[in-house]
């Protein structure tokens, strides 16, 4: 039915309420597969390229960095625990807490210590701005 049309397009025609959730999913959803997030402090991870920028420079990244960032990202403005991080980002690694805090504290080295934050005892957090 809306195949044809942009997302935009589809907000503007929206006739009833639930088209406009429709639309409103519908656009989450296209952010979420082909646009970048962004944290609080002007860095943008693309997704779909798993490159993180701060100020359009391509900050480096290890594999389980990425993989971490991704997964934060993709779940942002929740908390993600430690177990659903453990079965995710280390699904085919060796997981100990240490090695995630680890990880943690190398991604706030290269960005800052907001980026990414702990709730204690539960697991981590990305929030949007």
């Amino acid at each position: 039915m809306y195949k044809n049309s942009n997302v935009c397009t589809m907000f503007l025609k929206s006739r009833n309420i639930e088209e406009l959730f429709f639309s409103i999913d519908l656009f989450l959803h296209y952010l979420q597969r082909n646009k970048i997030e962004e944290s609080k402090e002007e860095f943008i991870f693309d997704i779909s390229k798993e490159r993180l920028y701060q100020n359009k420079k391509a900050i480096e990244l290890t594999k389980i960095e990425k993989k971490l960032i991704k997964f934060l990202s993709k779940n942002m403005n929740n908390i993600v625990s430690y177990e659903e991080i453990k079965n995710i980002v280390w699904a085919k690694n060796k997981f100990s807490i240490f090695g995630l805090r680890n990880t943690v504290k190398k991604i706030r080295e290269k960005t800052n210590y907001k980026f990414i934050q702990n709730c204690s005892s539960k697991g981590y957090i990305m929030r949007s701005r």
